[in-house]
């Protein structure tokens, strides 16, 4: 069985299930690569995240992954409220057993990959913005995960917050105070099945590869799996 792969992209996290077909997984790889840096030309996901949710969504579509399911939905928390980001995703994920525990998995991975000096600061830039001249004492946080499992379904959730605490270095399992968010919380949550048939019927695959730099492979970082051997280095 091949193992499943723990991977930090150009504005976001992607986690591929064992039970992808290997055949499909660098053609998933770049499909989910492609869509991130669409919609990063379309809008700051930090600054108007409904730009970049429309665009990455544009994209998705444009790439034959059929949406099955998709909800957006924000609250302004209560003074006394605690959000736990790792809990918050979880929570808001669709209700499936296998996602969830692979959202465990992918939080474990990216939690021990924040304690290398590099790759950690790759994850904090992917998913933290700290405001211009201050310190992470005014922070908007972002984080938009995948979850590819069998059947070539992506389960995504994204939770996007801004907030005048502190942020740890292990942030995903930080209590951040209601008091302090600044502004609403959003979170949007999807599913999506990539039609084959229709992928391979009009070339997907070839249009993908030339929408992407040339320097794709080198934007798709590997994590380690949680208790695993060490993540691989940055690419120079």
């Amino acid at each position: 069985m091949l193992n499943e792969e723990t991977l930090l992209l150009p504005e976001g996290l992607l986690s591929i299930s064992s039970g992808v077909p290997k055949e499909w997984r660098q053609k998933l790889k770049y499909s989910l690569l492609y869509s991130h840096l669409y919609a990063r030309s379309t809008g700051d996901k930090f600054v108007a995240p409904g730009k970049w949710r429309s665009g990455y969504s544009r994209a998705m579509e444009n790439l034959e992954w059929a949406t099955l399911a998709n909800k957006a939905s924000s609250f302004a928390p209560k003074d006394e409220a605690v959000i736990v980001l790792s809990d918050l995703l979880r929570e808001r994920l669709i209700s499936d057993v296998e996602p969830q525990a692979q959202l465990d998995r992918l939080v474990a991975s990216v939690e021990d990959a924040l304690g290398s000096e590099a790759l950690g600061a790759a994850i904090r830039e992917q998913l933290l913005s700290a405001a211009q001249g201050k310190d992470n004492s005014d922070t908007t946080i972002f984080v938009h995960i995948s979850l590819i499992g069998v059947g070539l379904v992506v389960y995504t959730v994204s939770v996007r917050f801004r907030t005048s605490q502190y942020v740890d270095e292990l942030f995903f399992q930080q209590r951040f105070a209601g008091k302090h968010v600044m502004g609403q919380v959003s979170v949007n949550v999807s599913t999506r099945q990539l039609s084959t048939a229709r992928y391979e019927r009009n070339g997907i695959e070839q249009k993908v590869r030339r929408g992407l730099p040339a320097t794709a492979d080198s934007l798709i970082v590997e994590l380690a799996s949680a208790g695993t051997a060490e993540p691989q280095t940055l690419p120079a």
